[in-house]
């Protein structure tokens, strides 16, 4: 009967089953005999604590990868929804008037970009009919007359 291994080797034994999962690999590195590296391997669950550690490392990366995702997501809604509240101010201060056309998808896009169409906006675009749109940017303001 041999000699229990030390804690030195056998941590060597795990680190040399990490880089190659077999026994082969496991005797050749640690220089021991494949029946002794089979003994270990089997004895110490190395196959059940691999499994282990890629799944969370997996989980890790995954998280990761879901964090900056995400951080770019909340970068472009901010930059996007900026972009949309320039454009009701543009409408609200009425130098430029929106097509039914434009005022309907911009109408579609803010309630995209605020989460829904039960999250409408407290902006309030006005916009009247025209026969050509050519006359769209040409805004009369009624009050005025």
């Amino acid at each position: 009967m041999t000699a229990p291994l030390s804690y030195q080797k056998k941590g060597a034994l795990w680190r040399a089953y990490k880089q190659r999962p077999t026994a082969h690999h496991v005797a050749v590195t640690c220089h021991i005999s494949a029946h002794t590296a089979e003994k270990y391997i089997k004895e110490l669950n190395f196959a059940l604590r691999l499994k282990n550690l890629q799944a969370k490392a997996g989980q890790l990366v995954s998280d990761d990868e879901a964090r900056v995702y995400a951080s770019k997501l909340d970068k472009l809604s901010k930059a996007g929804l900026t972009i949309l509240d320039n454009l009701i101010e543009v409408f609200e201060s009425k130098s430029v008037v929106p097509t039914t056309k434009d005022a309907d998808c911009i109408l579609r896009l803010e309630s995209f970009m605020r989460g829904g169409p039960e999250s409408r906006s407290k902006h309030e675009v006005h916009f009247f009919w025209t026969d050509n749109e050519d006359d769209a940017g040409q805004y009369e303001d009624e009050d005025e007359e």
